[in-house]
């Protein structure tokens, strides 16, 4: 009996303490080490090709998601990746830092960076996952709008329908676009690209593969 009351009151007490720290509010402590790492605010181009800053946050929660509306645990390390090595290059260039203020372990100007080989590195493996269709895919994302219809993929890249179609379910395999009115018609459908795929206006945002930069 005392066996089974001191269980009972252990798994009571075990209770309470899940529940007190699933309560805790991480959200403080978690900005405070975005912060640390990558400032308050985060350089980025706009989709009208102007260079605006934006919290931290807000940039990490919008400019990684694929067309499902999620990013991957991989791509995130792969991005810290491209950032380690972009402040590396920065700090072997830039050995004084001037004025007292706070100042962010990743540099502005490193994040800008990296994001630009982050994106260099997704189309890399997009060329992989894509197999033959890769040059269809990429042809299509220099010539096309960020919102488009199905039958800009026909008159675009040459295609019939069936084979518009396939290269749209490519596309949306890979996360690079999502359908607006997915019950219409095939023909009636408007589709866009995820944010982290979409094109700018400026040219001198574009990349050595001749896709953007920056979102």
């Amino acid at each position: 009996m005392i066996r089974k009351l001191a269980v009972k009151i252990g798994l009571e007490k075990r209770g309470k303490f899940f529940d007190d720290r699933i309560a805790f509010d991480f959200k403080p402590m978690i900005n405070h080490l975005l912060e640390s790492f990558f400032g308050e605010q985060v350089e980025h181009h706009a989709l009208n090709g102007v260079i605006e800053r934006i919290p931290v946050w807000q940039y990490l929660a919008t400019h990684f998601q694929l067309s499902t509306g999620y990013s991957t645990p991989r791509m995130m390390l792969v991005f810290l990746e491209k950032c380690r090595l972009a402040a590396i290059h920065y700090y072997n260039n830039n050995y004084v830092i001037e004025g007292n203020k706070y100042f962010p372990i990743i540099p502005r100007k490193s994040i800008c960076e990296a994001y630009k080989n982050f994106k260099d590195y997704l189309w890399n493996v997009i060329d992989i996952d894509a197999q033959s269709m890769n040059q269809q895919v990429r042809y299509f994302r220099l010539k096309a709008n960020n919102k488009f219809q199905f039958r800009d993929v026909m008159l675009t890249c040459d295609l019939g329908e069936k084979k518009a179609h396939e290269l749209i379910m490519v596309m949306q395999h890979l996360g690079l676009i999502k359908c607006e009115n997915p019950s219409d018609l095939l023909i009636n459908r408007h589709y866009s690209f995820a944010l982290l795929f979409m094109s700018l206006p400026s040219s001198q945002t574009e990349t050595p593969q001749g896709l953007v930069s920056e979102s």
